[in-house]
């Protein structure tokens, strides 16, 4: 790469704020991105409609590829209420006043591609570089869903022809499946025995009102067995991936991306409509710090199990970013087995 190309590349990066998460819960906006830049410190300012908001600001290792380039990672996060009553425009904007381009990283349920998310009770709209969040009705979604599908449909490719029938389907089964409490059970895909098993041998005789299935391969020497304790969805199934849009609960041993979601590479396409959260139950005791694969930007997890004190008061002392009440010192169920 010659100089003027990678000026290039580090012009667009610096243009652009990267969301990460976003998600809005009993009446609450939280957001969480960043900014590339050369620059050593440069603030960023959200303004909800045209007023400045108070951010705080969050520290991640930086990635290898941007300390190769020497361009530093800016993060902030904010949380801020709304209300049904009322719409909010959301800006991102350099200390000199510049509006940031609004990007979305691929694991943020939000993307250009789809163009809106949506919650119960909220729907959010990208137009330009500014997110507008309002009451959602049955006609705004609509109209909103649409337009992504028309939108996919010009794309043309090979991704869309699998994506748009799943949408489809998620439209006709959304007024029978939108109050369903569904949660996934799983280790990795092709075997159940760890913490993710024992748990669900627990959880399969608690609240029959959560409908409670494990998921793994259809092949794996472990699928009769789970078949004989509870509900088994095969790994990577039409049914897995349909009910993946309606679970709340992703609950497993290895909290991949890769592993959980079974159309991870879809992600992006898929977005706008994904409600569920994901607990780590862990499969051993963290050693180390691995704060650059395991923190709340890259997996944002809703539970985080740990199972012995000192690791426990690791991930607040490494840059991980949870909050105090996701990080829970419970130890691992296949010891309570």
């Amino acid at each position: 790469m010659d100089d003027s190309s990678e000026r290039i590349n580090v012009k667009e990066l610096s243009n652009k704020f990267f969301i990460d998460i976003f998600e809005i819960t009993n009446d609450e906006l939280y957001i969480l991105g960043s900014i590339k830049t050369r620059n050593a410190d440069e603030n960023i300012e959200v303004k909800i409609n045209h007023s400045k908001i108070n951010v705080n600001k969050l520290y991640f290792h930086e990635k290898e590829y941007l300390k190769e380039n020497n361009i530093n990672s800016h993060y902030i996060e904010f949380k801020f209420p709304i209300s049904e009553n009322e719409t909010y425009d959301i800006e991102f904007e350099s200390e000199n006043s510049e509006k940031f381009d609004i990007a979305f990283s691929k694991h943020c349920n939000f993307s250009r591609v789809v163009g809106y998310s949506m919650t119960k009770k909220y729907i959010s709209i990208i137009h330009g570089n500014t997110i507008t969040i309002q009451k959602k009705t049955t006609t705004k979604w609509l109209k909103q869903e649409a337009k992504a599908i028309f939108n996919m449909l010009k794309g043309k490719n090979r991704q869309t022809l699998i994506v748009i029938p799943f949408r489809i389907a998620y439209l006709l089964g959304y007024p029978f499946l939108k109050n369903k409490r569904i949660w996934f059970y799983m280790d990795r895909p092709d075997i159940a025995d760890d913490n993710g098993m024992h748990l669900f041998k627990y959880a399969v005789k608690q609240d029959p009102e959560i409908k409670k299935y494990f998921i793994i391969n259809k092949n794996s020497r472990d699928y009769p067995e789970m078949k004989k304790i509870g509900n088994v969805l095969p790994f990577q199934s039409l049914k897995h991936r349909y009910l993946t849009l309606f679970a709340e609960n992703i609950i497993a041993s290895h909290p991949e991306n890769l592993v959980i979601y079974p159309f991870w590479k879809s992600f992006p396409y898929y977005a706008g409509i994904l409600k569920s959260k994901t607990t780590f139950l862990q499969h051993g005791i963290i050693k180390d710090d691995i704060s650059t694969w395991l923190n709340k930007s890259e997996m944002n997890l809703s539970m985080f199990v740990t199972s012995a004190s000192k690791e426990y008061e690791s991930v607040f002392k490494h840059k991980y970013n949870y909050d105090e009440n996701v990080i829970k010192l419970t130890g691992m169920p296949r010891f309570d087995n």
